[in-house]
């Protein structure tokens, strides 16, 4: 994780306006401090969809050494200094990788319909197809 880590401070996808984080297993979440409420949220909605099916063992949703960064930017400027256009899924998220792990980029924060999107998107990285 640390080499992940290190990596990841080293690209264009890292800010340091991203000055608060949640770890949990492969999942990094990075936002900013007053973006708290819309990171929890984000946390929580990925957490319930990731524990939805219980006969996923919780050693497959680790997936293969797979670490996966959601970065939750303040604000488009930010967004967009951090992802190319053809990178961005709509105007809102954004998704790219950096070796075996992968990066999300989300726009300020998220309506309704986004959220279902990034939970897809994140389980399908997080979770083996043999699951």
């Amino acid at each position: 994780m640390s080499q992940s880590l290190s990596v990841l401070t080293q690209t264009k996808y890292y800010t340091p306006a991203l000055n608060a984080a949640i770890f949990d297993g492969p999942l990094r979440l990075y936002f900013a401090q007053y973006q708290e409420a819309s990171a929890l949220e984000i946390y929580f909605r990925l957490r319930e969809r990731l524990n939805k099916d219980k006969t996923i063992p919780r050693k497959k949703v680790k997936g293969e050494g797979k670490n996966v960064f959601v970065m939750l930017y303040p604000n488009e400027e930010v967004f967009t200094l951090s992802f190319d256009a053809e990178e961005s899924q709509s105007g809102q998220l954004a998704m790219n990788r950096i070796g075996d792990d992968y990066v999300f980029g989300i726009n300020g924060s998220l309506e309704s319909g986004d959220y279902s999107l990034l939970c897809e998107q994140i389980e399908s990285v997080l979770i083996p197809a043999d699951c």
